[in-house]
């Protein structure tokens, strides 16, 4: 009867209806699960400051908190696409790369997360040593403390450049500043920095104020 018709497409509509409102939970294959236990397992043992959450499609949250409680830096990572599990595993760095660009994976808040993770100087401060120097160091042995191979560099590029006290430098990128104390407390040069972080100038002013060298720099 018609009544019966009406009340079987109304049930009809209504499944439908709660089905398309229910999030649809990621469906990995056996090898992707695998991958995502691993890596979540990595992160879980390996992440010692900070906070990482990651949000997956369906609704899963999982997260990952260091015991450190110095760096308050926060990343939400959205996981559109179980692949990301799997190229983290096998690719590691350019795993995340290939992931964020195949769009597997995206920032919560593209603005503010990228800026975080970036620009956070109590991030760097977890790899880097007191120098703050974001480059390779020059290390004469395999067991040489990192800031000692750090400041060899420094000074080997001053000694290559040969800068003295009549010159004026300028670095573009000059990250924390200590190419920029090293040059004027070796050479007695005037510097002139650029940076397009506030972060990274903060903190290299506050430096360059400690060594009493605001005169030249």
């Amino acid at each position: 009867c018609l009544t019966g018709y009406t009340c079987w497409w109304a049930g009809m509509a209504a499944a439908q209806s709660a089905l398309l409102s229910k999030p649809k939970h990621m469906e990995p294959s056996l090898i992707e699960a695998g991958a995502r236990l691993f890596v979540t397992r990595f992160l879980g043992r390996f992440i010692s400051a900070g906070c990482l959450i990651l949000l997956e499609e369906g609704g899963t949250t999982l997260t990952f908190e260091g015991d450190t409680r110095k760096c308050p830096l926060k990343i939400v990572l959205k996981v559109n696409n179980p692949q990301f599990y799997w190229k983290v595993m096998t690719n590691a760095d350019l795993g995340l790369a290939d992931a964020y660009i195949d769009g597997d994976i995206s920032f919560n808040d593209n603005n503010e997360g990228l800026l975080n993770l970036f620009l956070s100087n109590e991030l760097f401060a977890q790899f880097l040593d007191e120098t703050m120097t974001y480059s390779t160091g020059l290390f004469k042995k395999e067991d040489e403390d990192l800031k000692v191979a750090q400041l060899r560099k420094i000074s080997s590029l001053i000694e290559k450049a040969r800068i003295d006290e009549k010159h004026e430098v300028l670095e573009i990128g000059s990250g924390w500043g200590s190419f920029a104390i090293e040059v004027v407390n070796q050479t007695g040069c005037k510097y002139t920095g650029i940076t397009l972080s506030k972060e990274q100038l903060k903190l290299a002013e506050k430096k360059v104020k400690d060594a009493g060298l605001q005169v030249l720099i």
